[in-house]
């Protein structure tokens, strides 16, 4: 007999937005327990189309085969495939109703199940799948293609309609692949890269020659090599045979035996339950029952007959006796009633008699109660008194039956303990195998971009694996190892950037210290200022150069800064007036602007279009405003809707308005009411946002995390882009975005400097 063992690998060669067809494989990775009754499972499937539904398509069936294999009740691996190609077919002829596209006649697909050295194959469509035996390559699959004529169109409840199955033998290779294969390989080269190389190689290789093509081809091929450890070999063991395979129907009737596999199921119960006490009282019952006979009859010297008649009056139950005049139900039925209130009538008298007696015995009680330790020591005296007047070989007897049974308990509680280990370890497999499926599938998911998938799918991965318990060590490496491969998953959703900062200028005052807030970026130059000081400050960003323009004192002290035209900014000051800064002429003038009352609270301002945005937040309101001539004039109310404005931070405006709130939430606005849009779901979350920019140039949207050290990118549909982050960002304050320029300017403390996009 030998133990075999199967080394595999696989080639997928896909583009999912250029090629021509979409492939798709899946390898099962199941639990130990789970593959050493079911052995794996291995789909290759492709839709000759490039239609956005078909990834859809291939994983519902890919998950309907694998969820229905391993989830069997059947005992027979065959059964369960068959059972496991029906569901798959069911699943199918709903999808041809969901969807209207003309797919299924397009579908090729592989399933194939291998159990040790057995083979269990079927198909759909033209894959297919060769079986390597010494110099010899042959197509398995030719037994159901042959004789068969061509449909025009594919019965979707008999899309898997043949299982091909039979024995693998020592060093034979088995090659499932797509027709594309051959347009650029021939069998004979096939043959040969598979039979001279192992399968890793040789997936390598055919990756070399086919990434080389350039016509948008998809191809898909698992390489399987079946090894051995020779123990002993049986004269008449059975092989594949090469040329007459083992077809059978899908449709045809189990010929396993329910009723049998019923009885199995029901002792199977009986012992693995999840209460294992009524089996192991019984098996006490029936072990003490044995015992007590032996010592009545070899340490006591009682006789048989007296000892089964004593088990005979215990067993005693009186027998009801039929009456052959009772035929009437009505009858039967008052006669069982009437028997039933007679019970109850005497429960309740015979309790209140006790009753009555236990409050007259009040004091005898009493007596009884303080008399039981004294009764109690003199029955272990009786006890040791009657063991001393045993005879010697007894005494003996007797302390041997006791070690026996102490010996004998402990080994039906240690086989109760190992039981129910055995059931935990089961459990922790199958967890185990659902963990391993999601990352699988989440793995997938960001193949094909999507990501949000992908995170739902490890988030419940996560959860699953915080369940696991942590019983020994093997099982806390298992949790380490899933734990690992989560984060690798999670760490691709992340898109995490650690920039490399340039450092522009640093701006100083030697006669006092610098404390800069806001920044804004016009033209090549960054503006900054000290709310303090009254001071205005430029950076040139060409040549480093920092200029200052201090203010009078009289003027109220600036709070954020943005650019107006192309030379001038516009402050919002702490008396919620406004003042425009000419760059050119380095002059700075009130503008004028009304609010409905004085008492506001301005946490943001934005100008779009000539018009200027201002966030109220005491409010809970957004102002607009118009330029004047002299200013802005009166502000007009834009939000519409009830939504809340009570924690937001920051806002910008490209045609919509984005509303940052503290809690990394981010509104989009329209027309003065809330949209049903929001931002990917970041990790580390959002939770401390401080600012948003984007404006109509842009594409993208930044949010600043001054927490984090990070600043944040997302697209115009709420998809993360990336993470700019980097430790030294630990005084982050204000940030400015060159679009044209491919560049982000940070104001860390009182340094200007930049990182690349």
């Amino acid at each position: 007999m030998s133990s075999y063992s199967i080394i595999f690998d696989r080639l997928l060669i896909c583009d999912p937005d250029k090629s021509r067809s979409i492939c798709h494989i899946f390898i099962s990775h199941q639990s130990p327990a789970e593959e050493s009754s079911l052995g794996k499972l291995f789909l290759i499937t492709e839709i000759s189309s490039h239609d956005k539904i078909n990834m859809e398509i291939i994983n519902a069936i890919h998950e309907e085969l694998k969820i229905s294999y391993y989830n069997t009740e059947d005992l027979n691996i065959e059964t369960a495939f068959e059972k496991a190609l029906e569901s798959a077919n069911q699943r199918i002829a709903d999808m041809v109703g969901d969807y209207e596209t003309n797919w299924l006649d397009k579908l090729n697909t592989i399933a194939a199940v291998i159990n040790k050295n057995t083979l269990f194959i079927s198909n759909i469509g033209t894959m297919h799948a060769f079986l390597i035996r010494g110099s010899k390559i042959t197509n398995i699959l030719d037994t159901i293609i042959q004789g068969e004529t061509l449909k025009e169109k594919i019965n979707p409840l008999k899309a898997f309609s043949n299982i091909v199955s039979g024995t693998l033998d020592n060093n034979d290779d088995l090659l499932f692949c797509t027709p594309s294969m051959f347009d650029f390989l021939s069998q004979e080269k096939l043959k040969r890269v598979i039979k001279e190389h192992s399968p890793a190689q040789a997936i390598s290789m055919l990756d070399q020659i086919l990434t080389e093509n350039v016509t948008n081809t998809s191809f898909g091929a698992i390489i399987i090599k079946l090894a051995t450890e020779q123990i002993t070999q049986p004269a008449n063991a059975t092989v594949l045979s090469t040329a007459t395979p083992v077809v059978s129907s899908v449709y045809q009737n189990s010929q396993s035996s329910m009723e049998s596999l019923a009885q199995k199921q029901e002792i199977t119960d009986q012992v693995m339950s999840p209460s294992l006490t009524r089996y192991f009282s019984q098996m006490l019952h029936r072990f003490s029952s044995k015992i007590s006979k032996f010592i009545k009859l070899k340490v006591f010297k009682q006789s048989p007959r007296r000892i089964q008649f004593s088990q005979q009056i215990r067993q005693y139950q009186p027998a009801q006796q039929p009456n052959n005049q009772e035929h009437s139900n009505i009858a039967s039925l008052g006669r069982t009633a009437s028997r039933g209130g007679r019970s109850v009538v005497n429960i309740i008298s015979k309790s209140m008699a006790a009753l009555f007696s236990l409050a007259k015995r009040k004091e005898e009680i009493k007596g009884q109660v303080k008399s039981v330790p004294t009764k109690f020591s003199q029955k272990i005296s009786n006890s040791l008194l009657r063991f001393n007047r045993l005879p010697g070989l007894s005494k003996i007897i007797l302390g041997l039956v006791v070690v026996i049974a102490f010996v004998l308990a402990q080994s039906f509680f240690s086989q109760a303990a190992s039981n129910q280990k055995n059931q935990q370890g089961v459990e922790f497999d199958s967890t185990v195998s659902s963990i391993s499926q999601n990352i699988l599938k989440a793995e997938a998911a960001l193949s094909y971009g999507n990501e949000q998938g992908a995170k739902d799918l490890l988030t419940e991965a996560q959860t699953l694996v915080s369940q696991l318990p942590k019983n020994n060590k093997d099982q806390e490496n298992k949790i380490n190892e899933l734990t690992n491969s989560i984060n690798i998953q999670l760490e691709k959703t992340r898109h995490l950037t650690n920039v490399a900062l340039t450092e522009i200028a640093s701006i100083t005052d030697q006669n006092q210290p610098v404390n800069v807030k806001d920044s804004a970026l016009l033209n090549s130059t960054i503006y900054t200022f000290d709310p303090a000081k009254k001071t205005i400050y430029g950076i040139n960003l060409d040549n480093a150069e920092i200029n200052s323009w201090p203010q009078a004192e009289d003027q109220s002290a600036f709070q954020y800064l943005i650019p107006q035209t192309a030379n001038t900014l516009l402050f919002f000051n702490t008396a919620n007036s406004l003042a425009e800064f000419n760059t050119d002429k380095e002059t700075l003038k009130n503008l004028s602007i009304t609010f409905p009352n004085s008492d506001v609270n301005i946490a943001s301002i934005y100008i779009y279009q000539s018009r200027l945005y201002l966030l109220d937040i005491k409010n809970n309101q957004i102002y607009r405003a118009a330029k004047t001539a002299n200013g802005y004039g009166s502000v007009t109310s834009w939000v519409k809707d009830d939504t809340s404005l009570a924690n937001a931070k920051s806002l910008a405006v490209d045609g919509f308005v984005y509303v940052l709130d503290k809690n990394g939430t981010l509104t989009r606005m329209f027309q003065g009411a809330r949209q049903n849009w929001k931002l990917d779901d970041v990790n580390p979350q959002l939770n401390n946002a401080d600012k948003v920019w984007t404006d109509q140039s842009s594409t993208n949207i930044y949010v600043m995390d001054i927490k984090g050290k990070r600043i944040v990118e997302f697209n115009k549909n709420g998809q993360l882009q990336n993470q700019y982050t980097n430790d030294s960002l630990s005084n982050l304050k204000d940030f400015s975005v060159d679009v044209a320029g491919k560049k982000i300017f940070v104001l860390n403390g009182n340094k200007i400097s930049s990182f690349p996009i």
